[in-house]
């Protein structure tokens, strides 16, 4: 009962239409900076189109994983614009992934993580603010151009929100991911719990079962567990196979926990070897404790050598001194992880897919890589 419950709390505040005057604004005049693809789809709904809960033409079912969702005015035209974008199917099951910002959907739908809006926006995308929704037509370097139904009950385009208006009032983003994102050449196709197809998640899960040597094989023949947190053990393994599983120069390590038969154990020498961990004490790793943000992206951090950077400290949670200040600055400079909201949350554990994720963008997308081990 409390699902359904639920379900149809979500439906009314899909179909509910309520003012947007939290979100700060500018109009952009008609000249728009927008690709002929995007021009051709306002020509089929051209600005003034009457849009109103009422207007037949933009009431829509649409069929998500699991579930029928009823959608009308701004949410009609929104999913019908991007329908038309991406030549989608809506009496057929949609591939959609939901990006938390400051309320989540993730619930009901895949969940792709959020850093900022100038890294994780992108045209085609569905801004869902406190009952609105806008559809993203362009993007350049200081914000969105968006398009919109019910804006004063007509469609209108133009509308220009910044990167702080998107991170500060959007509640949440919903990528309906086109066609040519589901494909079945994908490596990791046989695990059905993988994160939607074109989010960063699964990119970096791809690269990682493919890398030579596999960072993972997945926990079974038909899952990956993306969800599931890792422990220091399971996190530094990874960190090890990205680099090669390289041999470590000695055979006996400082720590009573770890066992020679283990199969982190090189994993482990390596790393004493080369300043990337100095365990929980002198005698002890504790590999079975579950790893947290600041740990996983530390020991990247130093397995990179440690790069400066001459950023202030931009977290309002990271004070001047941590053993983890540094790795935290370099991390956002070179959107590793950015945080949420100014904050770094340090204590966060860290999941198999985001442990995998933050080695896959520090390695292959080239962040300040000093001499590695």
């Amino acid at each position: 009962m409390k699902t359904l419950q639920k379900l149809a709390a979500m439906m009314l505040c899909i179909i509910l239409v309520l003012s947007i005057s939290v979100l700060p604004a500018q109009a952009a005049g008609s000249d728009l900076n927008v690709s002929a693809e995007i021009q051709t789809l306002m020509q089929i709904y051209p600005e003034g189109t009457v849009c109103t809960n009422s207007t037949p033409e933009f009431r829509v079912c649409v069929h998500w994983p699991g579930v029928i969702i009823s959608a009308q005015a701004c949410w009609g035209f929104a999913i019908l614009f991007v329908a038309k974008l991406y030549d989608l199917d809506l009496t057929k099951n949609l591939s959609v992934t939901c990006l938390e910002i400051n309320k989540t959907m993730s619930r009901y739908y895949p969940k792709t993580p959020y850093y900022s809006a100038q890294e994780s926006v992108e045209i085609g995308d569905i801004l869902a603010a406190p009952g609105h929704a806008m559809v993203v037509i362009a993007k350049d370097g200081t914000g969105v151009t968006i398009g919109e139904g019910n804006y004063g009950g007509r469609v209108h385009y133009g509308r220009h929100l910044s990167f702080e208006a998107i991170d500060n009032g959007i509640n949440y983003i919903l990528r309906i991911l086109p066609p040519e994102n589901a494909g079945s050449d994908c490596p990791c196709a046989n695990f059905q719990d993988m994160p939607a197809e074109g989010s960063s998640e699964h990119e970096a899960i791809d690269w990682a079962y493919t890398h030579v040597p596999a960072l993972t094989a997945g926990t079974s023949s038909i899952t990956f567990s993306p969800d599931k947190t890792v422990t220091r053990a399971m996190a530094l393994t990874f960190l090890w196979k990205a680099f090669g599983e390289l041999e470590p120069r000695t055979h006996v390590g400082p720590f009573k926990d770890v066992k020679m038969d283990s199969y982190y154990y090189k994993a482990v020498l390596w790393a004493v070897e080369n300043g990337i961990t100095a365990g929980t004490s002198t005698t002890t790793f504790s590999p079975n404790q579950t790893c947290n943000r600041s740990e996983i992206l530390t020991f990247i951090w130093r397995a990179l050598g440690s790069p400066t950077s001459n950023r202030g400290n931009p977290y309002s949670d990271v004070k001047d001194g941590k053993w983890y200040a540094q790795t935290a600055v370099w991390a956002y400079d070179n959107r590793i992880e950015v945080g949420i909201q100014g904050a770094f949350n340090p204590k966060t554990p860290c999941t198999r897919a985001s442990t995998i994720l933050y080695i896959y963008r520090a390695l292959e997308h080239k962040a300040l890589a000093a001499e590695t081990p």
